[in-house]
């Protein structure tokens, strides 16, 4: 059974958001997990945006 893992950046430090969000998808593609990114305007949005994909079943981790 493939795993599924959802990436939420928050964008507003985009350079930063752009560097962490390569390198956790490096380390996915690596270990030959699927992803999708997600991104919220700020840091106080990412747990919200994991609770509500949470909710859905959809993804099995998160980052």
């Amino acid at each position: 059974m493939s795993k599924k893992v959802l990436i939420v950046e928050a964008r507003f430090y985009e350079d930063m958001a752009d560097a962490l969000a390569e390198g956790a998808a490096a380390v996915l593609d690596a270990a030959g997990v699927a992803y999708e990114r997600a991104s919220v305007p700020g840091v106080l949005e990412v747990p919200v945006a994991i609770k509500y994909a949470a909710e859905s079943n959809a993804y099995d981790g998160y980052v």
